[in-house]
């Protein structure tokens, strides 16, 4: 019996592995208490791609660069940031990013509230930077050149109080190419961002339904394994039986 689970683990979790055909990262926090959302905030929110609870999966590109040498005064890669919203306070929730393995590269992610942003120069720099960056990309490509490239700030409604993050996203290429113009300009790497509250602060909403699909696959497993394990011992008992009966019969002879 023991046998047959771990043999049956093993070609679970090999057929699993067998279809991801991408790559994730993934950030865990703890959803922080509502609060005023300020006109600062409001500017900068506005200007960026959100992620809500409602509207928890977006699909962009992500642009990249090759990590300098380790003494280079710049960061490890290009930064891109999101706003998180209309999240449930006290609430663990995780944000994840999905790319094809055909893209390799390195991905860092990290949540701060709107105080810790303005406190730190470095940071509030690198949102003004990307924003100015991304409407420059808009006038330069035109309007419909990337659509996966546009803000949401359309499509939302900015609340007068929220829980709310700024989610950064440093990424960097990690590969390597003769293709100088590649090494030099790496293509910006195509990728799902999610954002995923946890059910009970125990297990993400989005994975419910895979666990139920291996709690099924389990239960059948279970129902299997006890009736091959009977029909087994059956065949055995016969075949035990007849031999015995044999060797009796040739006793008597």
């Amino acid at each position: 019996m023991l046998l047959f689970w771990q043999t049956t683990a093993l070609c679970l979790v090999t057929g699993i592995v067998s279809l991801v055909s991408a790559n994730t990262e993934k950030t865990i926090f703890i959803a922080p208490k509502e609060t005023e959302v300020s006109i600062q905030e409001t500017a900068l929110a506005t200007s960026l791609a959100w992620l809500t609870p409602h509207s928890n999966v977006k699909r962009t590109y992500i642009p990249v660069i090759f990590p300098p040498p380790e003494d280079a005064d710049r960061p490890a890669g290009t930064e891109s940031w999101f706003y998180l919203s209309s999240m449930t306070p006290g609430q663990r929730h995780e944000v994840r990013i999905c790319w094809a393995a055909t893209q390799p590269t390195e991905f860092w992610l990290d949540t701060f509230t709107f105080a810790e942003v303005q406190k730190n120069p470095a940071l509030n720099a690198s949102v003004e930077r990307f924003i100015l960056s991304e409407q420059l990309k808009k006038q330069s490509d035109g309007e419909d050149a990337h659509p996966n490239y546009q803000t949401d700030s359309d499509d939302v409604t900015m609340s007068p109080s929220s829980s709310s993050l700024f989610l950064r996203l440093i990424a960097a290429a990690d590969y390597f190419t003769l293709n100088e113009t590649l090494m030099q300009s790496p293509e910006p790497v195509h990728a799902d961002l999610i954002l995923d509250p946890f059910l009970g602060n125990i297990f993400p909403k989005s994975l419910v339904p895979v666990g139920i699909y291996i709690s099924v696959i389990a239960m059948m497993a279970w129902f299997i394994s006890g009736f091959t394990w009977k029909f087994i011992s059956y065949i055995a008992d016969t075949e035990n039986a007849r031999n015995g009966g044999s060797l009796e019969q040739k006793k008597k002879a």
